[in-house]
């Protein structure tokens, strides 16, 4: 069994926007596994003859007023990756699964390299369930 998608590379990623905000009256006791963190996310290709396709996902974490006063870190991120997927259509759902584990990946180290020197540590992105993700994709797809 090959472990490895080879009609799907990753061409680069990087990172349109981001806003970082820490909050002054952070205590250490806050919780950080119940954040508040939305992922909006989509996928298309550049044009029809190509096969490069770009995925666009927006992160926000703790938006609401609400939430950052609980919390010591907000966030509001656009992040892009563009991948060349050779034959999308035959395996689709593999596909943005593969590259949304990617881009979940990335920024979550991002995040991390931002507000490593924060003083409330660095923030580590708990783990996102890539099947509720997908379940937006599919609904979509109808």
């Amino acid at each position: 069994m090959d472990l490895v998608f080879k009609d799907i590379v990753l061409k680069k990623i990087f990172v349109e926007n981001i806003v970082v905000r820490f909050n002054k009256k952070y205590k250490k006791d806050f919780d950080k596994n119940s954040d508040d963190i939305k992922f909006i996310w989509k996928i298309g290709k550049v044009n029809k003859q190509s096969n490069i396709f770009i995925l666009e996902i927006d992160v926000n974490i703790n938006k609401s007023k609400i939430n950052f006063e609980k919390r010591a870190y907000k966030f509001e991120a656009k992040i892009i990756g563009i991948f060349e997927i050779n034959d999308f259509e035959k395996n689709k759902d593999a596909y943005v699964n593969a590259a949304l584990s990617i881009m979940v990946g990335a920024v979550r180290s991002y995040l991390s390299t931002v507000t490593k020197d924060f003083p409330a540590n660095e923030y580590i992105l708990p783990s996102i369930d890539l099947k509720q993700l997908l379940k937006c994709y599919a609904s979509k797809k109808r």
